[in-house]
């Protein structure tokens, strides 16, 4: 039978699991108690399991822990980088291992609402969100496959400060921090000048910042005023990358984009004789860009010298010289369907949920429409 004790040594105290698996006993060391606790309650869940592995499965002996790790094990091959990094930490830091160790078909939706009541004092709206969702995920695989009776998460509500606070933020961004395009041709003038076209792109087609790294020359049509967007590069930490490049995460992201006659200028010389596997914005001694040290070595001091910032505090970033492009289409009265295309959202919903100060609302507006 597994087991746990406390023991110390020359570095202070640590918990040792013990247990039988199907390659011999086998021991594990901690230093925290919790991680312990985690450790112990895998072990008892492989014993039980190598005693026996159909009737472990089909009894209430399936701890939520074990459910957690199967379903990561079937779903997570099929989920980008950046995704498994994001669910793994939700788990393993809002999911405590006294919860893990619990039998999944004796926790109840109350048991769900307390948790995420909890946490909603110490994280943000977003985060108890995001806890909520990744959850659901989990018990509606249970239930497919026989560990729960119904999908407890569904029936529990999130505290109703957390609802209305989702409510109201609504994704929406701040007018008042988008730059102008003006304030856009200054960024790209200050920038180091290996990257004054990339911030332009930026800035006028909408790109993703990792979308504009992993554009290659043989994506760039010049004659016919298009981009076309088919891979990116992975953000997930290197333990949960797929690959550096990967493709684009919804099939709408993997778009084609209309650039003006004037940016086809500029980007000629970037892919004029130039082998279409290449990338047309590339590292300072070559090859493919690096996000996190373009934006450390080169952005950070732009946007720092022109004092560009989303508030109080926070200074400018890439992500948001997109907002620069989606603003000045909305201006310009572009059909919303072909901005969210040009975006690569799926739907104008999107469109309309983050830039909701844009929409025009004036009544004298509605007043001449309907009299008309």
């Amino acid at each position: 039978m597994a087991t746990i004790r406390k023991n110390r040594d020359h570095k202070g105290l640590y918990w040792e699991v013990r247990w039988r698996s199907a390659a011999g006993e086998r021991k594990q060391r901690a230093r925290k108690k919790d991680y312990a606790d985690r450790i112990f309650a895998r072990a008892v869940q492989e014993e039980t399991h190598q005693r026996d592995p159909l009737g472990f499965q089909l009894t209430s002996d399936v701890t939520l822990g074990w459910v957690i790790d199967e379903w990561w094990k079937a779903e997570s091959p099929d989920w980008a980088g950046s995704t498994r990094d994001t669910r793994q930490y939700v788990l393993g830091r809002h999911v405590t291992a006294e919860f893990r160790q619990r039998r999944i078909r004796h926790i109840r939706s109350g048991e769900i609402e307390t948790l995420l009541r909890d946490k909603s004092q110490v994280l943000s709206a977003a985060s108890v969100g995001r806890l909520k969702r990744i959850l659901r995920r989990v018990w509606r695989w249970a239930v497919v496959n026989g560990h729960a009776d119904v999908n407890v998460v569904d029936a529990a509500e999130a505290p109703r400060a957390v609802r209305e606070a989702l409510k109201a933020s609504a994704m929406q961004v701040d007018l008042d921090a988008v730059l102008t395009p003006d304030e856009v041709w200054k960024l790209a003038e200050t920038i180091d000048g290996r990257y004054r076209e990339l911030v332009l792109v930026l800035g006028t087609v909408g790109l993703r910042i990792r979308e504009a790294a992993g554009l290659r020359v043989s994506s760039v049509d010049l004659d016919r005023l298009e981009v076309s967007v088919t891979q990116v590069q992975d953000r997930a930490t290197k333990k949960n990358r797929t690959g550096v490049l990967k493709e684009p995460k919804t099939l709408a992201s993997r778009r084609t984009c209309f650039i003006p006659e004037w940016l086809a200028e500029e980007l000629r010389p970037l892919v004029k004789d130039r082998d279409g596997d290449e990338f047309v914005f590339t590292a300072p001694k070559g090859g493919m860009l690096d996000v996190d040290n373009w934006r450390d070595r080169y952005w950070a001091p732009a946007v720092q010298k022109l004092d560009y910032r989303q508030g109080k505090r926070e200074y400018v970033t890439p992500h948001w010289l997109r907002h620069t492009a989606a603003t000045t289409l909305l201006r310009a009265n572009v059909n919303p369907k072909a901005i969210s295309n040009q975006l690569g959202w799926a739907t104008p919903q999107m469109l309309y949920t983050i830039y909701a100060g844009i929409v025009p609302a004036d009544g004298d507006d509605v007043r001449s429409a309907l009299s008309q």
